[in-house]
């Protein structure tokens, strides 16, 4: 009978003339052991195409493992053997049967943490967003820099609710209006009919004096 994983067209039957004996040719990723042969009329059959161990193949998603080669990618491990391949340990941050696929992005304090692996630095509230190799911080208010690591120069709110958790600051107080100084007490204005009353009494001192020198 035919061979399991035989190459379609080998030439190596199961019907053998006395003496003969044939090597089958195996699929690709099977490797052949054994073979068969007839000897008076009895028919030895060791030959069988044994699956290989898997390969990665880093840049053709179409490798399924059929002939031994699997798709498998950042930082996966494949194992298996032909028609069984599988891919697994992915790099932190992937997922998916050939770890292709990037898993959301998370915020991490960790200034050395820049994506690759899904975990991004992003700080002073910042909200992360993206995937794995792909991540961003979006800021915000006052802050900036793709880790919104910088401060920047904030506006000022009316409203007192504001306690620059979002960067804004609420606006100081206007100053205490101070009081005027008091007023200084008004000055006297000597009018002119007090100038013609300090006259009248000079007068009238002068005629007394001058009568009183008379009557003398």
């Amino acid at each position: 009978g035919a061979i399991d994983n035989d190459a379609q067209g080998s030439a190596c039957s199961s019907t053998l003339a006395h003496g003969a004996s044939c090597t089958p040719t195996c699929n690709t990723g099977y490797t052949l052991s054994g073979q068969r042969s007839c000897d008076t009329g009895v028919l030895s059959d060791t030959a069988v195409c044994n699956p290989n161990d898997c390969t990665a193949s880093l840049d053709n998603p179409n490798k399924n493992g059929d002939d031994g080669v699997f798709y498998c990618i950042n930082e996966g491990t494949v194992s298996g053997t032909t028609g069984s391949c599988l891919c697994s340990g992915c790099k932190e941050g992937y997922g998916g049967a050939s770890c292709e696929t990037a898993g959301a992005c998370s915020a991490s304090a960790d200034s050395s943490k820049d994506g690759s692996d899904g975990i991004f630095y992003c700080i002073n509230g910042g909200t992360v967003g993206g995937t794995a190799g792909s991540c961003e911080c979006t800021c915000k208010t006052c802050y900036e820099g793709s880790s919104c690591q910088t401060a920047s120069a904030c506006n000022a709110s009316a409203d007192s609710s504001k306690d620059e958790s979002d960067g804004t600051p609420p606006s100081s107080p206007p100053p205490p209006v101070s009081s005027p100084p008091p007023s200084p007490p008004p000055t006297r204005l000597i009018t002119d009919d007090d100038d013609h009353a300090s006259a009248h009494q000079g007068f009238f001192l002068l005629l007394t004096m001058t009568a009183l020198n008379f009557i003398l």
